[in-house]
């Protein structure tokens, strides 16, 4: 789990990412649900759904089912 202290946005975007890219994540079908993502910050959900935007608009996760639920674009 990450602690909300001292986390740059950059650092966030990473770490964010790095989660959507855990072997079990790239397998899932779905994706990751963003509640799920939640849960391992000490952060506000907005910070979250910041990254996870950012990680979007840059091509890096792609929403699947719905717009909670997010992938990889990484297949490694």
């Amino acid at each position: 789990m990450t602690s909300g202290i001292n986390v740059s946005k950059t650092d966030l975007h990473e770490q964010v990412l790095a989660i959507f890219r855990e072997p079990a994540n790239v397998e899932s079908e779905h994706g990751v649900h963003i509640d799920e993502i939640v849960k391992r910050f000490k952060l506000p959900e907005k910070n979250i759904r910041d990254a996870i935007d950012y990680n979007v608009d840059i091509g890096h996760i792609y929403s699947t089912i719905h717009d909670f639920h997010y992938k990889s674009a990484f297949t490694d």
